[in-house]
């Protein structure tokens, strides 16, 4: 770490001399300097919440490992929002034209901010783009990109070159094409959420939505994941994609091979098609070994595009064995979509592995034949807890029902975590699709359990699939989580004609500033569970944590209300994510005084966990 690092502050509405200081900021992204290693490793830039700015940004700064350079928010208010300048522009070509731009950068962090083009319309995707490209990077590594809202441009994040990467927890919409040109065969591209054109880079819970746009060439282009060129051994993982021109296309202009890329724990809704594999032609490439697992593959309605007629698609059959494997995934097709193309069945050998994926169909076909590990499931039979309530799937709940037939026929894929963040597997092989069923967690199948604070009462509310049990029992604690006593008897309800039986009990003892509650489960006889432990404070103890001073020099002190000090975990982490002091707190008082002499400058996270409950907080302090 830099002892040496700096913060730099930016802010449009201020009216000082532009020094790039909290008291003085810079007011604009033209003030912000370009030249080579500006920046050193650990330095940050904040830009003030609530205002507008007018790109590009770039940068031309490597951080290091234990100290990146990072971009970021301060204040209170919106995202800070930034645009091209399109009014003061001289680059003609659209995909020049970057709102971030990274060039021969690495360990940076870009977090949370908004990328748009706000003179562009809402809903016509007919017209091309103004802008390129919301972060675009050349040959760059080990960069974070993340909590970033990127709308209504040519394409949300480009990898050009580089390995390492992460983009995540980014919402990715509304996207149009960069080059739609009538007069040029086979140039038209873009509406492509992430471009991805290097190796080892991870992908993970990002929402990519409404990736098209009409195209000469192709009558409509665009997508939600472009995989370009020589790249292998990345990770796309837990992300949401729907109502785009397909999830994936590989691709390349200069061939080379694609290998070993895993896809894994996506939801993936009305994309029309998985994939489109180019092994042929001008964009051919060689690729072997997709691994697509755990994923749930849902169609409700016909594709934008009525030539795709196959969720799986490849230009050629190779001749090399293995190009995708396939386990573990939920397909819930209510259309007639095939899996693959079932006249030339080009998956249908020792170039497609399949097994324990289950099909739900809606009058496709598969183009293969199954193997004895999968199974069509009968269509009027759900395997997931609710997909009647909403008419966006996106919105539907994938837990699994008790009795699904996903639980435990799946294998062990190298991927420890589901979409929600459960370990996998849990109680047995793991589950397919997206969830992993914890519900044996709790015996008498209690699938929920919470708490709030109303007025002058306590509220315990809690979900059950169980109408044989006993009874249940409140069980209340104050002041502290490990001396329970029962407090109430709840009768359970029978023949409610449901799967699950929602419950509700309100305490109107509220003694103390923290009470802690727990449902004990009997079932017919002696035997009892329990549910997870509730927290619940009332008014007097209600807030955040917080740290002063902030900003920090040698000490900060962590205040939280209430004896909030018991049972807890505390991490310091960077903007990297990299853990640089985790303790363990027993302690009754409201203040903690934490050590930061040694830190450099920059942006720190402070993370507060109840390691008996699981309740956290965090918050966040710059020196």
């Amino acid at each position: 770490m830099s002892v040496f690092a700096k913060n730099y502050y930016v802010d449009p509405s201020s009216s000082g001399s532009n020094q790039g200081t909290l008291t003085d900021p810079w007011k604009s992204i033209a003030d912000v300097p370009e030249y080579v290693n500006y920046f050193q490793p650990g330095d940050s830039v904040f830009f003030k919440r609530g205002q507008q700015y007018l790109g590009p940004l770039s940068i031309n700064s490597s951080g290091s490992s234990l100290a990146p350079i990072v971009f970021m928010p301060y204040g209170s208010g919106n995202a800070p929002v930034f645009q091209y300048n399109l009014a003061n522009n001289t680059e003609p070509m659209i995909y020049n034209r970057v709102i971030i731009r990274l060039y021969q950068a690495n360990y940076v962090v870009i977090d949370g901010f908004e990328l748009k083009d706000a003179s562009m319309p809402e809903t016509d995707h007919s017209i091309t783009a103004n802008v390129g490209y919301g972060v675009y990077t050349y040959n760059c590594s080990h960069n974070i990109i993340k909590n970033l809202t990127i709308t209504k441009l040519g394409a949300g994040v480009g990898l050009d070159g580089g390995n390492d990467n992460t983009v995540s927890y980014c919402n990715i919409s509304n996207l149009r094409m960069i080059i739609n040109t009538p007069d040029v065969a086979w140039d038209d591209f873009g509406a492509n959420g992430i471009i991805v054109k290097g190796s080892n880079n991870t992908i993970s819970h990002n929402q990519i939505k409404e990736c098209w746009g009409l195209s000469y060439d192709y009558q409509m282009d665009g997508g939600a994941i472009e995989m370009y060129g020589a790249i292998s051994n990345n990770k796309i993982l837990y992300n949401t994609a729907s109502e785009n021109l397909g999830f994936m296309e590989f691709g390349s202009g200069s061939g080379g091979q694609a290998l070993n890329n895993v896809i894994g724990y996506n939801l993936l809704v009305n994309n029309g098609h998985v994939f489109w594999i180019n092994t042929e032609g001008t964009y051919g490439l060689d690729v072997q070994n997709i691994q697509f697992y755990n994923n749930n593959v849902v169609e409700t309605h016909a594709p934008r595009l009525a030539d795709v007629k196959n969720l799986i698609g490849i230009s050629r059959t190779p001749t090399v064995p293995n190009v995708l494997t396939m386990k573990n995934n939920i397909f819930w097709i209510n259309t007639s979509s095939n899996i693959t193309d079932p006249v030339a069945q080009p998956f249908n050998g020792q170039q497609l592995v399949h097994q324990d994926n289950l099909f739900h169909m809606g009058g496709g076909s598969f183009g293969y034949s199954l193997d004895a590990s999968e199974q069509t499931l009968n269509t009027a039979i759900s395997l997931f807890t609710d997909i009647i309530s909403s008419n966006d799937p996106t919105l539907w709940n994938y837990n699994l029902q008790p009795a699904s037939a996903a639980i435990n026929i799946g294998q062990i894929t190298g991927i420890d975590k589901d979409f929600f963040g459960q370990s996998v597997p849990f109680g047995g092989a793991p589950d397919a699709g997206i969830a992993e069923n914890v519900s044996i967690i709790l015996p008498l199948q209690i699938l929920s359990c919470n708490g709030y604070r109303n007025t002058n009462a306590n509220t315990i509310e809690w979900e059950t699939n169980e109408d044989k049990a006993d009874h249940f029992e409140i069980e209340r604690s104050n002041g502290t989580a490990n001396n329970f006593k029962s407090i109430a008897k709840i009768t359970p309800k029978t023949n409610t004609g449901s799967t699950t039986i929602n419950y509700r009990y309100v305490d109107n003892e509220v003694t103390d500033e923290v009470q802690y509650y727990r449902i004990k489960a009997v079932e017919s006889g002696t035997s009892a569970f329990y549910s997870k432990i509730i927290t619940i404070r009332n008014s007097s103890s209600a807030g955040n944590m917080s740290v002063s001073p902030n900003p920090a020099r040698n000490y900060v002190y962590v205040k939280s209300p209430g004896n909030d000090f018991l049972n807890k975990e505390m991490v310091l982490v960077n903007m990297a994510g990299i853990i640089l002091k985790r303790e363990k707190l027993n302690e009754t008082s409201n203040q903690i005084k934490l050590n930061v002499s040694m830190l450099p400058q920059g942006a720190y996270v402070i993370k507060l966990t109840d390691y008996k409950t699981g309740d956290h907080q965090s918050t966040i302090f710059t020196k």
